[in-house]
């Protein structure tokens, strides 16, 4: 007689895994920047030796180890270009001014793009000068951004404090952003469509429609006005903004203050852009906060209290420190959507700034960021009476605060967005695998 086996219920699949750990020896060099190439098959990283390691995303396996310090003199930012076998490499050496590409497949630098010419021709004055020793260590190129839908990309050229647009097949920059004088700036970023630039900076965050550069920002964002925890905090240079992502629509903005502040802002309509003169498009503007990130529990992996201080020191008070900068020196990692294609709205993922709340990424929860849900915010901030922004916005719940090992603070993190992984970097490097809410 035939028996059946036993019922056994299908394993229960967490929201948020820990995937995989890499790099963690006691002397592993910290980590400068981490990206995914756009099939989201590899992913590479540079560290503090100047050196590049591919990690295969589909073994999950350290590939090999890149070591080219001696053809570009060091390595202090890579990302892939549109193709996974080629990646942009920005030098750590400041004298340098170019940008490279670099071939897997040759095992070799293929090209040389020149966008510095040695000499300081950008803002002279002493707020300008004083931000280099704040930024990355060493080189004029600071920050660059693939573009998803063509072969173009766009870097932080600190040297001239501007955008440049570059092709790999153009010795040159192709374009160029004006050169910012309200302070540095950090991170560029693109639409999903390819078609506008994001530049966080520290006064102001800037966005560019590509087809006029050289005119201007279509829109410009005060940070002061959406930061208002930033604000009132004694950290040095809170309000400075560390990125800027667009969302899928393009109608929102995700920014992370350099003390670790999320929100999400809405963006000038595009129709609006066509009816107003570049000049009156790049004045500040009443702002309106769609969402909110910093509340609640997630305030102490940010903004620890004297307690959480204490309890790290063994109980001494005497340790902490009234002042916020005290808690850490390094800017926070920039928050980022992890499903940004899902129809009801991405989560978002953001690691901890802070050492006395442990090494955590914490997980908020999806919300709609269409026009109805931003014009509702709109509403809100005229009935509230405030003209430069609804402060506070909605508040977004936080989902999850996942632990991971690591003893230093987040430097970087990367999106996979086909496989739905969030990497993380300090010294080592942690993947969790999100699943998107139902």
């Amino acid at each position: 007689m035939a028996t059946t086996a036993p019922y056994q219920e299908a394993p229960q699949q967490l929201p948020v895994e820990c995937m995989e750990h890499f790099f963690h020896g006691v002397a592993a060099p910290r980590m400068t920047s981490m990206d995914f190439s756009l099939d989201g098959l590899h992913c590479i990283s540079t560290h503090e030796d100047d050196a590049l390691r591919w990690i295969d995303v589909v073994s999950l396996q350290h590939r090999e180890t890149i070591r080219c310090a001696a053809a570009i003199g060091g390595v202090q930012y890579a990302a892939f270009t549109s193709s996974s076998d080629r990646m942009w490499l920005c030098p750590r050496g400041a004298a340098d001014g170019h940008l490279y590409i670099y071939s897997a497949s040759s095992e070799k630098v293929v090209s040389a793009i020149g966008l510095c010419d040695g000499q300081q021709t950008g803002p002279s004055d002493a707020a300008h000068r004083s931000y280099k020793a704040l930024l990355s260590p060493g080189g004029a190129l600071t920050n660059i951004a693939q573009s998803i839908t063509t072969d173009t990309a766009a870097v932080v050229n600190a040297q001239y404090n501007s955008v440049q647009v570059v092709h790999p097949l153009v010795s040159g920059p192709v374009a160029a952003t004006p050169p910012c004088t309200d302070g540095p700036l950090r991170r560029v970023s693109w639409s999903y469509d390819g078609m506008l630039l994001a530049v966080a900076g520290a006064a102001r965050t800037t966005v560019f429609d590509l087809r006029k550069l050289a005119t201007g920002p279509v829109d410009r964002i005060d940070n002061q006005n959406v930061f208002p925890l930033s604000r009132s905090s004694d950290q040095d240079h809170a309000t400075w903004c560390e990125g800027a992502q667009f969302n899928d629509s393009s109608n929102t903005l995700l920014m992370t203050s350099r003390m670790g502040e999320a929100v999400a802002v809405s963006l000038r309509r595009r129709s609006d852009d066509t009816s107003t003169s570049s000049s009156s498009a790049a004045q500040p503007r009443p702002t309106t906060i769609v969402a909110s990130y910093l509340h609640g529990a997630a305030r102490r992996h940010f903004m620890p209290s004297r307690e959480d201080a204490a309890t790290m020191y063994g109980g001494y008070p005497q340790h902490t420190s009234s002042s916020s900068s005290a808690t850490t020196n390094a800017p926070a990692v920039p928050a980022q959507f992890v499903h940004p294609h899902a129809p009801g709205g991405s989560m978002v993922a953001q690691p901890a700034a802070s050492l006395f709340s442990g090494r955590h990424l914490l997980i908020y929860e999806c919300m709609a960021m269409d026009d109805t849900t931003i014009e509702h915010q709109r509403r809100l901030s005229f009935a509230a009476g405030d003209s430069a922004s609804h402060q506070g916005g909605r508040l977004a719940a936080l989902r999850y605060q996942v632990q991971f090992r690591e003893n230093d603070l987040p430097r970087t993190m990367a999106i996979n967005r086909r496989f739905g992984i969030v990497a993380v970097g300090a010294k080592s490097s942690t993947w969790f695998a999100v699943r998107p809410e139902s």
